[in-house]
């Protein structure tokens, strides 16, 4: 049996899984199914909320082409996305996506994912509800930052590291 990794639909944690006993592999790779360590969500809705948890961990294997992207990428002097930079901007969404639902219920919608000529990447979310730019930079290069706002005029900006396990903007999109 091949083995290979699978995410726990609900708190995206991966997980080992084996393919099926003639040695073929299950199409897509991410399989659907919740983790016996999963410890959070609702027991009543897992189902639901994968498939929003699917979609951000979609976008995230789309967003790998990034790494292919070379010195010059915008036909200026772009710097290349590093590997280091994009695991850190994905493990951000990640917690992001897993913070917010854990403390509202709420699955936030997948974000537009992409690079900047400075070598560091965006994830956007633009909904009827709120816009939210965060940048991730990459490590050692300073803080992250993120602006965001509402069609009411409530804004929100400041720095972060995305290493941290508290975002002061985690509540405000969940409102």
């Amino acid at each position: 049996m091949s083995s290979g990794d699978d995410a726990c639909e609900t708190c995206l944690e991966r997980q080992p899984w084996t393919s099926r006993d003639d040695n073929s592999v299950s199409h897509p790779p991410w399989r659907v199914r919740v983790s016996r360590s999963c410890n959070w969500g609702d027991s009543k809705q897992p189902r639901r909320s994968a498939r929003k948890f699917r979609a951000i961990e979609g976008a995230i294997e789309r967003s790998r082409r990034l790494l292919d992207l070379t010195k010059g990428w915008d036909d200026e002097s772009a710097e290349p996305i590093k590997e280091s930079t994009w695991r850190r901007a994905t493990s951000f969404l990640r917690r992001t996506v897993q913070a917010v639902f854990r403390r509202s219920s709420v699955v936030l919608p997948t974000p537009h994912i992409s690079p900047c000529a400075d070598g560091s990447i965006d994830l956007l979310w633009k909904t009827s509800h709120f816009r939210l730019l965060v940048n991730i930079q990459p490590e050692g290069e300073g803080d992250s930052d993120f602006f965001g706002e509402t069609p009411n005029g409530l804004s929100v900006k400041g720095t972060f590291r995305p290493e941290e396990r508290e975002f002061g903007f985690i509540d405000w999109l969940a409102t």
